[in-house]
């Protein structure tokens, strides 16, 4: 069993590559079948539209030194299938900057907005400065559970109390219920509690909470930053719901064997009846609309 571990500087690419299991490995297997744990770790998807612009928004937040290293910004009016723009695309690549990284005027813009709207939140901005005042920003947690399995997690921040994450999300363009729901369907509950499992694993007891922050991507962003706050006692169900998780995963980590979907004929029952009676009812009032 390893030690627990904060660790300050990991590289996101080696935290990705790191053999521990995040809270989203355990989601994947509680969704089964088990196959699909090491598949996803294998196969990720973070090259949509929203995920560059969540990682931009992100580093510009939370680490603004290392953002205008990472990324470049393309002039509105250039194009890169001019000459003008061949070389200057060439000048970023050879400076380092991957292509991902180029960041298109509109999506600059955004990520400053969504900047902006962070920073008007005051309590978003305390947090921020408390986590960056103990080097509690973008750390990486390893430990290993009481069930023998190795996990990791990497909170935005955390502060004495409380884990934080911050999401730019547009499930904050929704009303404030459907916002709620979508933390939980999202998985971003059992990552909370997943960072709070690796803090107190490594000594940090007095982390009590969850806290997210979920920022609109697109105007008007300063109007949807929605702060929001997993009790501690919510918390504690989401770590037993993780831990039993994390026990039905055990023997297949140890035996390296991720089974795909049973060979077998499953059966299938009808819904319960209060579903029946709902699919009924829809029936009959799609027939009255139709006759």
């Amino acid at each position: 069993m390893s030690a627990p571990q904060i660790i300050l500087d990991m590289p996101m690419a080696d935290y990705l590559s790191h053999p521990g299991y995040g809270s989203s490995d355990l989601r994947t297997f509680l969704a089964g079948p088990p196959a699909m744990v090491p598949w996803s770790r294998e196969n990720r998807h973070d090259d949509t539209d929203a995920t560059i612009l969540g990682r931009a928004a992100h580093l510009r937040i939370l680490q603004p030194d290392l953002f205008v290293k990472v990324y470049a910004f393309k002039p509105a009016s250039m194009k890169f299938s001019t000459t003008e723009g061949k070389e200057w695309k060439a000048q970023q690549l050879a400076n380092g900057i991957a292509e991902e990284d180029i960041l298109t005027d509109a999506t600059a813009r955004a990520v400053f907005e969504i900047e902006s709207a962070f920073r008007h939140k005051s309590l978003a901005l305390q947090v921020l400065t408390e986590a960056m005042a103990c080097n509690a920003v973008e750390n990486t947690l390893t430990w290993t559970d009481e069930n023998d399995l190795p996990r990791k997690s990497r909170p935005d921040l955390w502060v004495k109390d409380a884990t934080i994450d911050l999401k730019v999300s547009v499930h904050a363009t929704k009303d404030l219920s459907m916002l709620k729901y979508q933390c939980f369907k999202q998985g971003w509950l059992h990552q909370a509690a997943n960072a709070r499992a690796g803090l107190r694993a490594c000594g940090k007891d007095s982390v009590k909470t969850g806290r997210l922050i979920v920022i609109a991507p697109e105007p008007p962003q300063e109007f949807r930053v929605w702060l929001l706050e997993i009790p501690e006692h919510e918390m504690d169900v989401l770590d037993l719901d993780l831990d039993n998780i994390s026990r039905d995963m055990v023997p297949h980590h140890r035996a390296n064997v991720w089974p795909g979907s049973p060979e077998t004929w499953i059966p299938l029952t009808l819904p319960s009846d209060h579903m029946l009676a709902d699919l009924v009812d829809a029936t009959a009032a799609a027939e009255e609309v139709t006759s």
